[in-house]
């Protein structure tokens, strides 16, 4: 996979993120700042409502106060026993304040608190800093409603005066009382502003959390497209958002599809090479056959003759040897020849077992010399070409012999499995180097000195010209060569 494309991906992919962060941080401004208006219309309103609560005081006031003068314009006596009860009815409409006459004599009047019931107060029981309020507003007084507001440290008193009959008349005064501060909120506008408070905050964590996991998630699946430019078995992490989770699922898949693509084309790639140099090779041993052939028959038939003629025994122990040799050659001749035809060989049913034994026996003087024991193991009918198969497992016998230790024990260990006939041979020799697996079955591949590196190829084209394989690996210190071909019950065998 190219890492170009992993790069505009990546960008892309990037370019999203980038929108959708900014969208979650364009919320969180909105939440902040609907938490801030919320705040700042709250303390708006609280200021809004004591204002009104000061407009209504100065206006019950003031009415009030309109009451006492017409009633004295009516001819009322501001004489303090006759004008005491009417003092009294008046002030009781007030929330907290006075109601009074200022006459020459002195101020009558009668006070309500929120503390307690409206009663009238003598000349001399006002507070003395309502009296001054009070006593300047009435000195000012005139036929007009004057209404003066003044600032207390806990409160807003606002007077209201107007002089009575004409402004000849006694002077009717009135005087509201409001808090500064808003009265204690009641427990239930606790529970709403508390409510509205967590909602607010649970609003700006979720999209603060959110944009901390959009964050965490689009890095971590830029360093996962990273890591697949490099390798496409890498890890893909696991974002914490569903959605991006979403897709880096799809993506692993994505990855592990091309991984084993890729894996796929290297293996096709080296068969394709393998099959290349199979082809040179067979078009070579082709040529080299039939230009050896007709020379070793040659020399087959005159070394016939000369052992049908009388010889002493020293020359008939040469010819019998030169025989041999012939034959071995004749036998490489013919595995060329059918390797390089590429024929499909006429298979059999076949006892593995009696030819396995049959290939112990004639590798026996071979282990002799070497010191090692050869055993068989098992027993499987399977169906292939016997001559072919009698060359293979010499070749992987010899082989194993030649490899093992002295003392050592090579096994040929026969069975079936699911996959057909098996046929293992194993030894305890030191196998092949691992950085040189690669080319164990590649023509003219040998570790030994006198070897041609022709044997393993021509004993794995053999099998797999008869539908079957051979393969090689290291199982517990051992080296195990498998040959697998189809058993006896399988359909499709041609009969020699």
């Amino acid at each position: 996979m190219h890492a170009a494309p992993l790069r505009g991906l990546k960008s892309q992919g990037a370019r999203r993120a980038m929108s959708l962060r900014r969208r979650l941080f364009t919320l969180l401004l909105v939440a902040f700042l609907a938490l801030s208006a919320s705040v700042l219309g709250t303390m708006r309103l609280t200021n809004l409502g004591a204002s009104a609560r000061e407009a209504t005081a100065a206006e019950v006031g003031k009415r009030a106060m309109l009451a006492l003068a017409h009633r004295l314009d009516a001819g009322l006596d501001s004489d303090q026993p006759a004008i005491r009860p009417v003092l009294e009815d008046l002030a009781r409409t007030l929330d907290d304040g006075t109601v009074g006459v200022c006459t020459t004599d002195g101020t009558l009047g009668a006070r309500k608190t929120t503390f307690g019931p409206a009663r009238p107060r003598g000349p001399y029981e006002i507070l003395p800093i309502d009296r001054a309020r009070i006593e300047d507003t009435c000195r000012r007084a005139t036929g007009e409603v004057q209404v003066v507001r003044s600032l207390a440290p806990t409160d807003v008193p606002s007077v209201a005066a107007l002089r009575t009959r004409g402004g000849r008349g006694p002077v009717a005064f009135s005087l509201a009382r409001v808090p500064r501060f808003a009265p204690r909120p009641s427990a239930m506008s606790f529970a709403l502003l508390g409510v509205a408070g967590l909602a607010t905050a649970l609003l700006l964590g979720l999209t603060a959390h959110g944009a901390w996991v959009l964050r965490t998630s689009t890095a971590s699946l830029e360093h996962s497209l990273a890591a697949l430019q490099q390798d496409l078995r890498a890890p893909i992490a696991e974002p914490r958002a569903a959605e991006l989770a979403h897709v880096a699922h799809h993506l692993r898949r994505l990855a592990t599809t091309l991984a084993d693509a890729q894996e796929r084309e290297r293996a096709l790639s080296r068969d394709i090479e393998q099959q290349k140099r199979l082809a040179g090779l067979g078009r070579v041993a082709a040529g080299v056959a039939h230009e050896v052939r007709n020379p070793l028959a040659g020399m087959k038939l005159r070394l016939d003759s000369m052992a049908l003629r009388p010889l002493d025994a020293r020359s008939r122990v040469d010819v019998e040897k030169c025989l041999r040799e012939i034959g071995r050659l004749d036998r490489l001749v013919r595995t060329l020849l059918l390797a390089s035809r590429k024929r499909m060989p006429e298979r059999a049913p076949l006892d593995a077992g009696r030819m396995v034994d049959e290939r112990i026996a004639l590798a026996a003087p071979l282990a002799e010399a070497e010191d090692v024991r050869v055993e068989r193991d098992g027993d499987v009918m399977l169906v292939g070409e016997r001559e072919e198969l009698c060359g293979v497992l010499d070749n992987l016998v010899r082989n194993a012999i030649e490899a093992s230790p002295r003392g050592a024990c090579v096994r040929v260990e026969l069975g079936e499995d699911p996959d057909g006939a098996r046929i293992e041979v194993v030894d305890e020799g030191p196998g092949i180097a691992p950085e040189r697996l690669g080319e164990l079955f590649e023509p003219f591949f040998t570790t030994k000195g006198t070897g041609t590196g022709l044997g393993l190829v021509l004993a794995r084209a053999s099998v797999e010209a008869q539908g079957g394989s051979l393969t090689y690996a290291r199982r517990d210190g051992r080296t195990v060569f498998t040959v697998r071909l189809p058993h006896a019950g399988e359909q499709g065998v041609s009969h020699g």
